[in-house]
């Protein structure tokens, strides 16, 4: 709708059965149209901020939403360290759902092992409204120790006593 201060506008409200308007009897409105002036924001992001121990294949991912005019898609970035994901490319991030509830979900590259991963969010609606940067972090896990290898089993032999058994291993990091 386009509305001009002090233009009249006619209306009618009807019944979702019949179609008959509901308020004939109704000679005077007041509406008051209010802008939309909030801008989106992130929930259920992961991994959570300041977490620790997180794999080094960590992808990130949240819900961005906005509760009105819903979130401009071609305004998100997401940038992981040096990185930054958004329509545009060269890099994007995958999607789904709707501009009031949209999942973003970027697949990272591989991380470092301790590596301190900070990840920033930028977005707008359709309006216009600007979110503040949503900005999180957190830390991928220790480099694991190596272990001793695991023998794969062999079937079952007789052999004489005093027999001498040798056997051929191979292991690899």
């Amino acid at each position: 709708f386009e509305f001009t201060p002090g233009e009249t506008i006619d209306s009618n409200v009807a019944e979702d059965a019949t179609s008959a308007d509901i308020l004939t009897a109704v000679t005077n409105g007041l509406y008051n149209i209010e802008p939309d002036a909030t801008p989106p924001y992130v929930t259920d992001f992961t991994p959570p901020d300041d977490s620790t121990n997180r794999p080094i294949t960590q992808n990130v991912s949240f819900r961005l939403r906005d509760d009105q005019t819903g979130v401009d898609l071609s305004s998100v970035t997401v940038r992981v360290e040096d990185t930054e994901y958004s329509l545009a490319g060269p890099v994007s991030f995958i999607y789904s759902g709707d501009p009031n509830n949209y999942l973003i979900t970027v697949d990272a590259p591989l991380f470092s092992y301790l590596q301190t991963v900070d990840v920033f969010v930028d977005a707008q609606d359709s309006e216009g409204n600007t979110m503040s940067t949503f900005s999180s972090s957190f830390v991928t896990m220790e480099e694991p120790v190596n272990a001793a290898p695991v023998l794969a089993p062999i079937a079952d032999y007789e052999v004489d006593v005093n027999t001498t058994l040798s056997f051929l291993v191979n292991a690899t990091d």
